[in-house]
């Protein structure tokens, strides 16, 4: 796909956008956008070039400019799936976690078994305080993806937020068993000292510093100091 097919017949949308595609995967966004652009001049009403080019506002932070073309894009197709879900992206991204929820929502009549979608709009309503509506949704995950170790994590720290340290433990250690990822290991390790459980806080903290990738960033300074801090305590 070049210009030149898009010159020879530029009503033609997905020419538009199979191009973009490309610059978008090149890393070529700017030309991303201006082939977008010109095949909305040309195509105005085609929902799918809006809310493409609202995405690709998106990845540079111009989120007026993308809220405004998914709302454009929704004018015309009101269940239009990418523009529900990037409405709901750019919502969060603004601290709006109400409006973020209403999308979401709207986009789960769209595709109900999305698990991806289910967890993004658990974790909105766990953001603005509806932990009880975000938990109801992640047993359902849980009892249909037992071996998404996201789940119980983000149920865990849910647990955690409302001080049930008992449940958080109980799912980070399920997280952990599934997936015994560095940060899924730090995190286990705050909610043990947190318990008391300072002897298995150690073991998952040096867990998380002996594999972790950073290099010397904050967070592995202070695991560093934190693991020095809780070993004089058990002595």
């Amino acid at each position: 796909m070049n210009h030149e097919i898009i010159s020879l017949a530029p009503q033609m949308s997905m020419n538009y956008f199979k191009l973009a595609r490309i610059y978008q995967q090149m890393g070529r966004h700017n030309e991303a956008v201006q082939v977008l652009r010109k095949g909305i001049e040309n195509n105005p009403d085609e929902y799918v070039l809006l809310s493409t080019l609202g995405m690709a506002y998106v990845e540079v932070g111009k989120l007026k400019e993308a809220l405004e073309l998914t709302q454009a894009a929704l004018k015309i197709n009101p269940d239009y799936f990418d523009s529900l879900i990037t409405s709901g992206l750019i919502m969060r991204r603004l601290g709006r976690q109400e409006e973020a929820a209403e999308y979401y929502q709207k986009a789960l009549k769209v595709e109900p078994e999305n698990r991806f979608l289910q967890m993004d709009y658990a974790h909105t309503l766990a953001t603005s305080g509806r932990v009880d509506e975000a938990l109801e949704i992640y047993h359902k995950l849980k009892s249909e993806h037992p071996d998404d170790y996201r789940v119980y994590q983000d149920m865990g720290i849910l647990f955690a937020s409302r001080g049930d340290l008992e449940k958080s433990c109980e799912n980070f250690k399920k997280a952990v068993s599934l997936s015994p990822s560095p940060m899924t290991c730090f995190n286990y390790a705050l909610i043990l000292e947190k318990a008391g459980n300072l002897e298995e806080a150690i073991h998952y903290l040096k867990l998380y510093l002996e594999n972790t990738p950073e290099d010397n960033t904050e967070r592995k300074i202070q695991a560093q100091k934190a693991l020095a801090q809780w070993r004089r305590k058990l002595k």
